[in-house]
């Protein structure tokens, strides 16, 4: 509540925390960030419009052919049903040995994803 007066966004990371989505609806955040094992579509219908979308690639996936990273991530991105408060980005965060041109590739095609 002490963020509230600065106007700094509050998100919340569930890891595994898909069967706490209809509580998570109720807290005062602006955004939650879900992981992997959650499905966009279901956290979608759970939360509806008021509360942001975070995620939700499988980190282990960047381990990929660069080919096979795009794809994944233009999979993710055609499952959101939302035009905006979604934040493309890992269901968790990045591995030590991910290679770096796999996510500059999982960035590059998530910034040229257009949801129009």
């Amino acid at each position: 509540e002490k963020l509230r007066p600065k106007k700094i966004p509050i998100i919340l990371y569930t890891n595994g925390g898909d069967h706490l989505l209809e509580q998570v609806k109720t807290l005062s955040i602006d955004g939650v960030s879900i992981d992997w094992r959650t499905s966009l579509e279901k956290a979608e219908t759970i939360l509806g419009d008021r509360i942001a979308i975070q995620g939700n690639l499988d980190p282990t996936k960047l381990f990929q052919s660069s080919e096979q990273v795009k794809l994944d991530t233009l999979a993710m991105l055609k499952e959101v049903k939302r035009k905006t408060s979604y934040i493309a980005n890992l269901g968790h965060g990045i591995l030590p040995a991910t290679p770096v041109e796999n996510v500059k590739i999982f960035v590059d095609s998530a910034k040229k994803f257009s949801f129009l």
